[in-house]
């Protein structure tokens, strides 16, 4: 919530629970909550490049490419992996 729409955090000590959330989220008369009100809700999902990764071994046997360097996504993810120029 904070970090996806760059919120400001209140108060953190003296017991308060107003760490992370937004606030309100409508008006008084309406008993609901307008659209498009900021919430909380994934954020990210979208494609990324890595450029200036390395091959370190083929494994043509298993049909395994060991990539040396920080390769996004998560655990199990596809990869494509693309040649340079």
């Amino acid at each position: 919530m904070v970090k996806r729409h760059r919120f400001g955090r209140g108060p953190v000590t003296h017991g308060s629970h107003n760490i992370r959330q937004p606030g309100s989220v409508g008006s008084v008369d309406a008993a609901r909550t307008w659209r498009g009100v900021k919430m909380a809700g994934q954020m990210g999902n979208i494609h990324t490049t890595a450029r200036g990764l390395t091959v370190v071994r083929v494994d043509v046997e298993r049909n395994l490419l060991m990539i040396g360097g920080a390769v996004p996504g998560a655990k199990n993810s596809i990869v494509t992996v693309t040649g340079s120029l």
